[in-house]
């Protein structure tokens, strides 16, 4: 018997290690489709369709002066048909950040967890309702990470009805994006860290 161990160093058994496999986590994307980001929003919408197709777990949200997840909408192979119907069940009105992020907590707080990225698209302009960064803030810290995308220049942060500033210290990273040449290339890289 202790012969045939001889190969196990004398142990009289095999061990054999389970690899833990690593758990993947939900992308949450919540997108302003407002008149003040209209320009935009299609880029936007277009980059969420990119990534319902690239990730395995992205649940996207679309908001005005409401929110609503929209992650059902992007099942369909035509992008252009998806983000038609989008901007016309959520866009017009006027933009309430505070609200979306109170209306955001109700649908997915319990599932958010530190495997999950959070990633707002917009200009944080709120037309003056409570910015609510404290909810921000706690959404911010259920999550691995938190990013936010701007198409404004910083120096319009700070300005008017801008609520940016408020909510920038809760964020990991806060980059400008106004072209669809920053938004691919944020995608790109956004991409690779899934991988």
């Amino acid at each position: 018997m202790l012969r045939k161990n001889l190969p196990y160093d004398g142990t009289m058994m095999e061990l054999a290690y389970k690899k833990k496999r690593k758990e993947e986590g939900t992308l949450y994307l919540l997108c302003d489709v407002s008149g003040s980001v209209a320009q935009i929003s299609r880029m936007m919408l277009l980059v969420t369709h990119y990534l319902h197709d690239l990730l395995p777990k992205v649940r996207s949200f679309a908001f005005s002066n409401k929110l609503g997840e929209i992650s059902n909408y992007f099942s369909t192979d035509n992008p252009e048909a998806a983000i038609d119907s989008v901007l016309f069940d959520w866009a017009g009105g006027n933009t309430d950040y505070g609200r979306a992020f109170v209306d955001f907590r109700k649908l997915v707080h319990h599932d958010m967890n530190r495997r999950s990225t959070l990633i707002i698209l917009g200009d944080a302009r709120s037309n003056f309702h409570p910015a609510r960064a404290q909810i921000f803030k706690a959404l911010s810290h259920r999550a691995r990470r938190t990013l936010w995308l701007n198409p404004e220049p910083r120096e319009y942060w700070q300005v008017a009805d801008s609520d940016m500033l408020s909510y920038a210290p809760f964020c990991s990273k806060v980059e400008r994006v106004s072209s669809l040449a920053e938004l691919r290339s944020f995608t790109r890289q956004l991409v690779q860290t899934y991988n």
